[in-house]
């Protein structure tokens, strides 16, 4: 069955327990409000991409964000970033999915680029450069030393960095 909008989720009722020196304040806790977000959910970031396209929830996560802060960098609601992450979809079967604007606006809010959203998941990326890292090191020097100019040419073709 697929997963229902966030924001039309109910909400619960149980009170978060207070401090004893939370006494003086009269803000009402419940177990909606936002929270830091949980250790790497791993298992589920390869879930979320195949359902909605990109590694939203990775990067928000990586960056240490939760859905509340990430949501007010880009200008719109919780439930929205909830469903664009999780590719929930509507009553009518219609999917949220990411277009360039929304692409745009969430790789400045996390500080990365575009295609890292939709192609990289940040967890991961580690174990990628080093093994690629290690595989530089294992090559004779004259093939090292190919690889680096290709890769000052490839620089020099796209410009100075933005």
């Amino acid at each position: 069955m697929p997963q229902r909008f966030a924001y039309r989720e109910p909400l619960r009722k149980w009170k978060v327990p207070h401090l004893w020196n939370d006494s003086l304040s009269n803000v009402s806790h419940n177990a909606n409000m936002a929270k830091r977000p949980r250790k790497p959910r791993l298992d589920q970031y390869e879930a979320y991409k195949a359902a909605s396209g990109w590694y939203l929830a990775a990067w928000r996560d990586h960056r240490g964000l939760t859905l509340d802060e990430l949501a007010a960098e880009m200008g719109s609601s919780k439930g929205f970033i909830s469903d664009l992450e999780t590719g929930a979809v509507d009553k009518e079967g219609k999917q949220r999915r990411y277009n360039r604007d929304l692409a745009d606006k969430a790789s400045r809010a996390l500080d990365t680029t575009p295609g890292f959203l939709i192609d990289l998941n940040p967890f991961t990326a580690e174990a990628d450069y080093t093994q690629r890292l290690s595989a530089l090191e294992q090559m004779e020097e004259r093939d090292r030393e190919e690889v680096f100019r290709l890769l000052d040419t490839l620089s020099r073709r796209r410009g100075p960095a933005a």
